[in-house]
């Protein structure tokens, strides 16, 4: 399939798009709520690809720009009866092809080929976390020669690896719910290569991440990694706050002392967790079981509004990553909840510099927790 006919088989939806002139994208964009320019809507988007389509529009270093301001949130698909996300990503298999790529984008990439991490590190997992007492993992998938037999596989995934509180809390939960998680040698999911464009990248990526990914039921710390261990390689990987959820009768919380008030907390749905995953309600039952005061952003669910920081957008325009933060957390302050709860590394990352911003506007900060980490430390024993 050339390039042409890899976008010219979405041509029905584009002119549909530019027919209906429905803007409901445009109402929570995130991009646009800080660009104020209807370009970087989907609709804009989808009108660059119909001039592309049509010859009138060239690719160049301005549909680029365009084409990568975006965080593939996949909030426009929650308002559309279409997929624009997986058009826009085409998009950028086209900009790839042609030469267009972000120079950032491709040291990313060039770092998993290298190293199978986004960040260009060799981590010997199995040794960090052995001393959690994590069993090891074998080739195949299967306990190691001296692990118990009842483990299953722990996928930690690049986002998570440095963050050692992270996965020793989600090693203790796991615990707590009768499972015993085993560590063994990871490659790159290959998300950022797709998402970015790098199609060929992302087949070799595939590839070799099959060589290391032998087994099909296996627990994912991180939401994007799970979602692509679905959709990509037909897999059954279960993420942890599924388990956790499946199993809150074998655990114990620490309730608030007698006379304290519970703990007003909001939740961050992120994208790949709550729109692509679908699980909304699991973190909410774990929350609402440990006791805490549960309240809603205006957007929530499917509609829950981008930390700022996906689709690359972190590596190549800082300032407009924190100014959708900013956004964001100007809604969890309007929920008057003393923290914003939330399971995704980059989310965490974004919004905990959002919430500076907006605690010097406000004169009041709001505190940004991992899930997993609040968990571990509210579990009893």
């Amino acid at each position: 399939m050339t390039d042409d006919e890899a976008v010219a088989r979405f041509r029905k939806d584009v002119e549909t798009c530019f027919g209906s002139s429905c803007n409901f994208c445009e109402k929570d964009c995130p991009v646009y709520k800080v660009k104020k320019d209807k370009s970087y809507t989907s609709r804009g988007k989808n009108r660059a690809i119909l001039g592309v389509l049509e010859g009138k529009v060239k690719p160049s270093e301005e549909l680029a720009r365009l084409f990568y301001t975006c965080v593939l949130c996949g909030s426009c698909d929650a308002r559309c009866a279409m997929e624009n996300n997986q058009r826009f990503k085409e998009m950028r298999r086209v900009l790839v092809k042609r030469g267009l790529q972000r120079k950032e984008h491709r040291d990313l990439i060039e770092a998993v080929k290298g190293t199978g991490d986004i960040y260009g590190r060799k981590i010997d997992l199995a040794r960090r976390f052995g001393e959690e007492g994590a069993a090891p993992v074998a080739a195949g998938g299967g306990p190691a020669p001296a692990a118990p037999a009842t483990v299953i596989p722990l996928y930690i995934g690049c986002q998570y690896k440095d963050s050692a509180e992270d996965v020793k809390a989600v090693i203790k939960v796991l615990r707590a719910c009768g499972i015993e998680p085993g560590i063994g040698d990871e490659y790159c999911c290959g998300f950022v290569a797709d998402a970015l464009g790098f199609e060929e990248d992302f087949k070799e990526i595939k590839r070799r991440n099959r060589e290391v990914v032998t087994y099909n039921d296996f627990i994912t710390v991180c939401p994007s990694c799970t979602h692509y261990f679905k959709i990509e390689y037909s897999l059954n990987p279960k993420h942890v706050l599924q388990v956790v959820s499946e199993n809150l009768d074998r655990l114990k919380w620490k309730q608030p002392r007698s006379g304290r008030r519970k703990l007003k907390v909001t939740w961050h749905d992120p994208c790949d967790l709550g729109r692509r995953l679908k699980l909304f309600e699991e973190p909410r039952k774990i929350l609402e079981a440990m006791g805490v005061e549960l309240v809603e952003m205006r957007l929530n669910r499917a509609f829950s509004v981008c930390c700022g920081a996906g689709g690359g957008i972190l590596s190549t325009d800082r300032e407009l990553a924190r100014e959708m933060a900013k956004n964001r957390m100007r809604q969890a302050a309007d929920t008057g909840a003393e923290a914003v709860i939330t399971c995704c590394p980059t989310c965490e990352l974004a919004l905990l510099r959002g919430s500076l911003a907006v605690g010097k506007e406000r004169g009041r900060r709001q505190e940004v927790l991992g899930l997993y980490r609040f968990m571990a430390d509210h579990l009893k024993g």
